[in-house]
């Protein structure tokens, strides 16, 4: 699961507590002017262009879908309005028609066949089935997730029913095969994290793209963004991705759409101006529009913002990257406040499940803080 950083609170340069802002979360003067001034400048019409209403958002992206074969919906971990989004566009018949694969973060492949029988709608038992999502190498998600994966796969099965069979959708698992009672140390679970970014490239290549189809990619947004940077003792260097390998391996074949939060400065009141309406979501259009031009580090949100997980402690992004640089289009909320999906309490009360999550957890690299 990867991490970005949540924004701070709505500060303008002349407030007298603009200076208590972290530095990393602060938009230099100059750019702020030249961004503001480009945002000012620019025409109300192209703005426009760039912008679906929320009514039409799940349309747009599937239409996307003719002129992509791989459509990356970065998500924040636990938002109710991401689920309903997700839900919106399963049930739409035109999906239906286009798009056959959903591959999915935080699934274990070693389970695979059980997930394909239950998604076809066999009888399989629950506690069999649920190794899929409550056995991966996401030893931390908490109720909130697996209440997440198990509320999107029961509705994709009801979906299926309704569907003749070769327009059924199929679930593809995209984190590496993982058999809990075989680890018993911390190098072998950490062997299996490092899998991961590969194992979810190669299938989405090898299930996907070799085979001329097109799936929708359900991830953290961090998994497909670009011009991410890393830390090392010489400085920063390019950050490899999901996203990264896909471009390189099959390029102009994914669309990645990132969900945007509101920024720290007055240039978010300047964005809701060109979008022109004060129902949000909307989906903004980044290549070649005004809403591209921004900062990707101000708005581009942690994937764990909502459920407490810590900031990055430096720019995810290369400096000076745009929004039109690191996604193709965005999902901006403004600063409404997300809702979480409600945990199912089962999760929570069972006392086997809970011990076996404690041994897993020291097997992890780190504990995050609070969990």
């Amino acid at each position: 699961m990867q991490i970005l950083s949540p924004a701070a609170p709505s500060l303008t340069l002349r407030d007298p507590n603009y200076d208590k802002i972290p530095a990393m979360f602060r938009t230099p003067v100059a750019r702020l002017s030249a961004i503001t001034a480009l945002l000012t400048s620019a025409m109300p019409v192209s703005a426009q262009r760039a912008v679906v209403h929320e009514k039409d958002i799940v349309n747009a992206i599937v239409e996307q879908f003719d002129r992509s074969d791989l459509v990356g919906l970065g998500e924040l971990h636990g938002s109710q309005a991401d689920q309903d989004l997700r839900f919106q566009i399963i049930h739409s018949q035109e999906f239906a028609r286009k798009v056959h694969i959903i591959v999915v973060e935080g699934l274990n492949a070693l389970y695979q066949e059980d997930l394909d029988r239950y998604i076809r709608g066999e009888d399989v038992p629950k506690e069999q089935v649920q190794k899929v999502w409550r056995d991966s190498t996401g030893i931390f998600v908490g109720p909130v997730m697996l209440t997440v994966y198990e509320q999107f796969l029961s509705a994709v099965r009801s979906v299926n029913r309704s569907l003749p069979e070769p327009l059924r959708l199929r679930v593809i698992a995209a984190d590496p095969p993982l058999d809990w009672a075989r680890v018993q140390s911390a190098e072998e679970f950490r062997s299996i994290l490092g899998k991961r970014l590969d194992f979810g490239a190669e299938v989405i290549e090898r299930e996907v793209l070799r085979k001329q189809k097109k799936a929708l990619l359900i991830f953290a947004n961090a998994w497909f963004t670009r011009n991410q940077q890393r830390k090392t003792p010489e400085g920063f260097a390019p950050r490899e991705t999901i996203g990264s390998v896909l471009d390189k391996d099959f390029p102009d074949r994914l669309f990645v759409i990132t969900p945007v939060r509101g920024g720290v400065d007055a240039d978010t009141r300047n964005i809701e101006k060109l979008i022109g309406t004060r129902e949000l979501p909307v989906l903004l259009r980044l290549k070649g529009s005004v809403f591209g031009a921004l900062d990707a580090n101000q708005f581009v949100p942690d994937a764990g913002l909502l459920l407490g997980a810590p900031p990055t402690p430096f720019h995810r992004y290369r400096d000076g990257a745009t929004m039109a640089e690191v996604a193709d289009a965005c999902i901006y909320s403004g600063h409404a406040a997300d809702v979480l999906v409600r945990p199912d309490p089962s999760y929570a009360n069972d006392a086997a499940y809970q011990a076996e999550l404690k041994r897993r957890a020291g097997f992890a690299p780190s504990r995050p803080p609070g969990r």
